[in-house]
């Protein structure tokens, strides 16, 4: 192993890393600011005039995905738990194959701006409006975590700030993202989503190189011997421990389940001009996602390597263990050269941005069409639908902000918190689309009766040690989504068949 250089205090943090910080937001709002001046109506504004380039459509839908939360979470997650997570890897092609071949081509046939107008078409307004809702509220849940995560996790511990600053600078993370977001739409977010993607991948590669390179080389970050508080690395079913399987399943679901209901990913399918490069989209995107996750588990290993044998880098408080969190913010701080502290923050706040600035535009797009035109019924002028749009990132924003500063309250590691909190409404929600597209004797009561469904039983699962819900305490988190899925879309064929929807009922067909 290399001598470790001394450890550098605090105030290492410098002028040159605060003003790379700085610069890096201003040009964020820079290019806002750009694309502002190029749009030309609501289409523009929602979907880029449906004409975008698939390899940075691509790239903004792995950032869009990838947040604070994962780049966080996935090391932690190793650290505390052992690697069983990286089994997950197996699912890409799996992934590809179901979201490829089987729901982009049913998704790229209508030219609609609300991925929930798909619904409207086979299962009437109710179904629409009720996946729009969840939509909302979802993504809102989304954003206030991973804006919460970013500040409280990484800006407040990197600069040594007091927690009680927690909100203010979760509104100046909101602020200018939302800024850069109102102005350029979705051409802007685009654009800073691959800049971002780029930073993001700059900062986990130096991250790893440093650290190998002070233990003496990658081999080093590798433990010698599987240590005792990892999780047993199981291919069989089990309910309540982290397995192969438990992971193989969970991903699986979240990534079709996001795919084939979520307006963020829908909405840059439907950004791109055919069912051939809304796949080359999803290709862009999976790759980018391996690399990425594969590159984290690597820092994790390297971060646990790091601090195990400098156990008095830790802070007070912390233990390689018990705070895996903790420790990539930390080692950001203590273990990084002038210059490249600000670059990794960067990075880190690249993925909150990217989050936060896809989920305000996406719901802009879902309230100003479903809501404003649909529910509330207004007829919208062109310019008068780019103003609503407009309106709707900035309240989104405000709404995001102030219930994150509420996130501090729910318990459970980075990974965790993103599963009970954030997909709560996954399942739910691409049940009612498995019911438009793939239940032909689905009716809007059967379709809403199974998303219910779905949705009640993934509350039960995410919160059944608190509600102290019989023989569902002892069920992983991983199995949330798989098992809320299976049982809503079993729920609603067997009502279909059972009450199938009228002969009057709406074609699925443009």
């Amino acid at each position: 192993m290399n001598d470790l250089v001394t450890l550098p205090s605090l105030a290492s943090i410098t002028s040159i890393d605060v003003s790379i910080v700085v610069v890096y937001l201003l040009a964020m709002l820079g290019i806002g600011i750009y694309y502002s001046l190029r749009m030309n109506n609501s289409d523009d504004y929602l979907l880029g005039g449906r004409r975008m380039a698939s390899t940075s459509v691509g790239m903004s839908l792995f950032a869009s995905m990838l947040s604070t939360i994962s780049f966080l979470g996935w090391p932690g997650e190793i650290i505390r738990h052992g690697p069983t997570i990286l089994s997950q890897v197996i699912a890409y092609p799996i992934v590809f194959v179901v979201v490829g071949w089987f729901l982009i081509p049913r998704i790229m046939r209508y030219p609609v701006t609300s991925a929930y107008e798909i619904l409207e078409l086979k299962l009437g307004k109710s179904a629409r409006y009720l996946a729009s809702c969840m939509f909302v509220l979802l993504r809102t849940l989304w954003m206030a975590v991973v804006v919460y995560a970013t500040i409280h996790k990484v800006i407040v511990p990197v600069f040594d700030l007091p927690a009680s600053s927690t909100p203010w600078l979760c509104a100046v993370l909101g602020v200018v993202t939302v800024v850069y977001s109102v102005l350029g739409g979705l051409r802007a977010v685009v654009m800073t989503d691959v800049i971002q993607t780029l930073i993001l991948l700059m900062g986990a590669v130096v991250s790893l190189v440093i650290i190998s390179y002070n233990l003496g080389g990658l081999s080093e970050i590798f433990p010698t011997s599987w240590p005792d508080h990892w999780s047993v690395f199981r291919v069989n079913f089990h309910w309540s421990d982290r397995t192969v399987l438990g992971f193989l399943l969970n991903f699986i679901c979240w990534y079709i389940a996001t795919m084939g209901s979520d307006q963020m990913a829908i909405q840059r399918f439907l950004a791109t001009p055919t069912e051939v490069t809304a796949r080359r989209v999803l290709r862009t995107s999976l790759c980018i996602d391996g690399l990425v996750f594969c590159f984290m588990g690597l820092v994790g290993l390297a971060l646990m390597s790091w601090f195990t044998s400098n156990p008095s880098w830790l802070a007070d408080g912390e233990s390689v263990f018990e705070t895996p969190d903790r420790l990539f913010p930390r080692f950001i701080t203590i273990g990084l050269p002038v210059g490249l502290t600000g670059i990794v923050v960067a990075g880190l706040m690249s993925a909150a941005m990217s989050s936060l600035s896809s989920g305000v535009n996406s719901t802009a797009a879902v309230i100003s069409t479903d809501w404003m035109q649909g529910i509330l019924g207004w007829k919208l002028a062109p310019t008068q639908q780019l103003v609503a749009a407009r309106v709707s990132s900035a309240v989104m924003g405000a709404v995001v902000v102030l219930l994150s500063t509420f996130m501090q309250y729910i318990e459970g590691n980075l990974f965790e918190l993103t599963v009970r909190v954030a997909n709560l409404m996954t399942g739910p929600l691409f049940v009612l689309f498995f019911m438009t597209m793939f239940v032909p004797r689905a009716s809007a009561a059967t379709a809403i009766a199974a998303a219910l469904t779905a949705m009640g039983v993934a509350a039960s699962i995410s919160f059944s040690q608190k509600l102290d819900i019989p023989l569902l305490e002892d069920i992983s988190f991983l199995w949330m989504l798989p098992v809320s899925l299976a049982i809503g879309i079993v729920v609603g064929a067997v009502l279909s068949l059972v009450f199938p929807a009228l002969p009057t009922a709406v074609s699925d067909e443009p």
